[in-house]
């Protein structure tokens, strides 16, 4: 399940609502949000989560809420397109690492990537060079 489908699974047992009442109260058939639900699809539309927003009777605050569990459930992603040929190498990597993963690999995996994100390197070629060089990086 993804992190959007547990969302609105999440909301709509709160509100008792069935999946058929749903997708009816947001013009979509049950099908559809089923599909939605367990992570086969993703939305395509923003409209379509505006939708939904109303339809699970949503405040501003669980609003936001739904749009980061659904940026999160992303099924496909767009590259940057000046990306440099070591991010497509280092992108594929990731990919062919994470479909065979566990979770507890994949927790690990997110760990280091919330300290690479609160590192925050302003010059990235100063951390090139000691790490194509084999130097220590003292941080």
């Amino acid at each position: 399940m993804t992190p959007l489908g547990k969302f609105i699974l999440d909301r709509r047992t709160a509100l008792a609502m069935q999946q058929a009442e749903l997708a009816q109260r947001i013009g979509v058939h049950a099908t559809y949000l089923s599909t939605i639900e367990t992570g086969g699809k993703s939305p395509s539309k923003i409209d379509f989560l505006e939708r939904l927003a109303n339809g699970l009777e949503l405040n501003d605050a669980a609003k936001v809420e739904l749009f980061v569990a659904a940026k999160k459930s992303r099924r496909s992603i767009a590259l940057p397109r000046n990306l440099s040929l070591r991010g497509y190498e280092a992108v594929d990597g990731f990919v062919d690492y994470i479909e065979g993963a566990n979770d507890k690999q994949l927790e690990f995996v997110k760990i280091m990537f919330d300290g690479l994100q609160r590192l925050q390197i302003n010059d990235k070629s100063s951390i090139a060079k000691p790490i194509e060089s084999g130097e220590e990086i003292n941080m």
